[in-house]
């Protein structure tokens, strides 16, 4: 079977030709009749066949020989590189055939998508929240769409994104063919997939064969060491493009930066990053500014980067699918490669289940000359915390008021009285030992106190003298200052 016999227009076939597609892959064989049919396809295959020209040529197909006015295809991706990549697929499958498009994903200003979808477009490519904003603000009208792609849908469930397909779903109306492609069929992907599909065509494509040609091994670490033995690994090599999978996105950025201060020229990617960085790191890796690309697996998702040689799991992942897909994203879709992973105790259960889909134990290596029983480094003491008070709080001195509580037992101040003050015999008010501000604080050792005044002895109650006073008084006790009054001792007898 060839694209003629599909009966494709002839310029799509030429360019499928240049693409490097003489003929259709085991992929396009089965997807684009099915597609064609005009009925509704759940397809669930890896990453690395060529999925996406699979459904953009029938769908350019479709638009080159049925007219309508206002967008007829819309394609909705999980990420932004997926929306780029599916737009990229669309952009040259589609050359010269008189079809335009437009992508919308968030990041970015509304303003330049709203002025091309107000020139006319036929694909839509948006990401789910930036089209949610634009049905929304009514800058944008899907009445017409009588195609739904909903790709990647395993992704779609995992990222909460299937709430947003439902309010976007409720803005088509009139008969459509929708497409569902997903990674694999998880119960996430059967319930969406009841939910929006009629009867649909099931295309199962083997996980096995994007990778049946790639060499599988592990090694073996302890968990402290890894770091260490993919620093040994990466020095030892003489692959040029290599794809690190971290389990989080604080592990990529960490270990990013850890093999930089290294000096290996990495970079990672992770979802995190604003959408100009992760441009920059993607155009870096593929221009081979970037020897090493640390990334999590949701960030990879679009990732396109042709003649990766490596793929290194430093965290193996948590289902097969995963394991599959990582290396479909990288050595498996150039036919060849390597897949390494850093094996700790805890992934014995799912190398086991590896193996079992593989259908072949991945070879144990390990390397020579590295230290695989060191100890790991003792842990950094913590700095000594402030001594506490009685009342729990940090000892006086360190900048952090007290508790204005009294302790238990304590008597609270009376209402309405001033902070600090208390009442003598004659009903005057004056400050007492507990005092602060400006007051002077009397010690019962008749020494001078730490603070703002002296101590000043008495012969019946002692007299507390504040700064202006103390600043502003005479040799012989009268204060200089006119309207002031100055307090004097009082004679015995």
């Amino acid at each position: 079977m060839d694209f003629e016999a599909l009966d494709i227009q002839e310029c799509l076939r030429g360019n499928m030709v240049r693409l490097g597609f003489a003929e259709p892959t085991p992929v396009q064989k089965d997807l684009i009749p099915a597609i064609l049919a005009g009925g509704d396809v759940l397809a669930v295959a890896p990453t690395g066949l060529d999925k996406t020209s699979a459904f953009a040529l029938p769908v350019l197909q479709r638009l080159m020989t049925e007219e309508r006015e206002g967008p007829r295809i819309l394609v909705v991706s999980p990420t932004r590189e997926l929306a780029e990549q599916t737009f990229q697929a669309f952009a040259e499958v589609g050359r010269q055939s008189g079809c335009s498009g437009v992508i919308l994903y968030g990041g970015v200003s509304m303003e330049a998508q709203k002025a091309r979808m107000a020139e006319g477009v036929d694909v839509v490519i948006a990401c789910p929240g930036r089209l949610r904003d634009h049905l929304e603000q009514g800058t944008i009208d899907v009445r017409s769409v009588d195609m739904l792609v909903v790709d990647e849908a395993d992704l779609m469930v995992k990222m909460g994104f299937v709430p947003v397909l439902r309010g976007i779903v409720e803005h088509l109306s009139g008969p459509r063919q929708t497409l569902m492609f997903s990674l694999s069929l998880s119960d996430g992907v059967r319930s969406l997939a009841d939910e929006f599909l009629a009867d649909p065509t099931l295309i199962e494509i083997s996980l096995a064969d994007p990778v049946a040609r790639v060499s599988h091994v592990c090694y073996p670490v302890a968990p402290h060491r890894k770091k260490d033995l993919l620093l040994a690994l990466l020095k030892r090599t003489e692959a040029v493009s290599i794809l690190v999978f971290a389990r989080t996105k604080y592990r990529a950025d960490k270990l990013g930066r850890q093999l930089q201060q290294a000096g290996v020229r990495a970079a990672s990617l992770q979802g995190n990053q604003s959408h100009h960085r992760r441009r920059l790191v993607i155009d870096g890796f593929r221009a081979r500014k970037y020897r090493v690309l640390v990334a999590t697996d949701v960030a990879a998702r679009g990732l396109d980067v042709p003649s990766i040689s490596q793929v290194i799991h430093y965290d193996v992942p948590d289902t097969v699918d995963a394991y599959m897909n990582r290396i479909g994203r990288g050595v498996g879709g150039d036919g060849g490669g390597e897949a390494i992973s850093l094996v700790v105790p805890e992934d014995a259960d799912m190398i086991r289940r590896i193996e079992s889909s593989l259908g072949k134990e991945l070879e144990r290596r390990t390397l020579e000359d590295f230290d695989y029983d060191r100890e790991p480094a003792p842990p950094r003491k913590k700095p000594k915390a402030a001594p506490k008070g009685r009342d729990g709080q940090k000892a006086a001195g360190d900048g952090r008021k007290r508790d204005p509580r009294p302790p238990k037992g304590g008597k609270k101040p009376a209402k309405g009285k001033g902070k600090g003050k208390s009442k003598n015999k004659n009903g005057q008010s004056s400050r007492n030992k507990n005092s602060s501000g400006n007051g002077v604080t009397v010690a019962p050792s008749g020494q001078p106190v730490s603070g703002k005044g002296v101590y000043v002895p008495s012969e019946e109650k002692p007299i507390v003298l504040t700064h202006h006073l103390l600043s502003a008084r005479s040799k012989n006790g009268a204060d200089q200052r006119p309207g002031r009054y100055s307090p004097k001792k009082r004679q015995s007898g």
